[in-house]
């Protein structure tokens, strides 16, 4: 497996479409494993190593008449102290002749909208409690792919072409320990380059 690695930097400014519709069909074969993490507080557990990642459905498939074609779904999950979740996007499923990804996460709490002081959104203070990390693999190859960090609660990882036409496998965790909190991914897959309306 690939080196972990993690993406220093600041976050770039996105502002994400907001959704009520969560995912379905949610699966994954980890079964009596070990060695996985006794915190069992979503729906999604036990995926706490790359090897059995819960692997997530989209809302809803797009249509074969659509011309500019996209589909997306939404993580609502929970971290424990010292833990680390897995999940395998099908982006292979789509069939999309070219791929743009995004992955939003944001820990409860906070919103997209607290970067800017004249929006007034919720907004967290940078401590090590309110620390994300999400990085983004080739399920295949475990190549990294992408990575995003951030101790205010808000990352984002954004990719593009051949390299994001395989399933991929995010992982999320909590570089502290006083990291425990409800977190919130949102998956945006694209065939085509460009902004709906609602995006600024």
């Amino acid at each position: 497996m690939a080196r972990r690695f993690l993406a220093l930097g600041l976050l770039s400014l996105v502002l994400a479409c907001s959704g009520e519709a969560g995912p379905s069909n949610v699966t994954n074969d980890a079964g009596d494993d070990p060695g996985a993490n006794e915190c069992s507080n979503d729906k999604f557990e036990p995926n706490e190593v790359p090897e059995a990642p819960t692997l997530v459905s989209w809302n809803e498939l797009p249509s074969g008449d659509d011309v500019y074609k996209d589909a997306d779904l939404v993580i609502d999950g929970f971290l424990c102290s010292g833990e680390h979740d897995w999940y395998r996007i099908p982006i292979e499923q789509l069939g999309f002749e070219y791929n743009v990804v995004r992955v939003d996460g944001l820990v409860r709490g906070t919103s997209w909208c607290a970067q800017f002081e004249s929006c007034g959104g919720e907004a967290l203070a940078s401590s090590p409690e309110n620390t994300l990390a999400v990085e983004v693999y080739d399920a295949a190859s475990m190549v990294l792919l992408g990575a995003d960090i951030a101790t205010d609660g808000r990352v984002d990882v954004d990719g593009w072409g051949p390299n994001y036409s395989k399933d991929l496998l995010i992982y999320v965790y909590g570089p502290s320990t006083a990291a425990t909190y409800a977190y919130e991914l949102y998956v945006d897959v694209r065939s085509y380059d460009g902004e709906d309306e609602c995006e600024c």
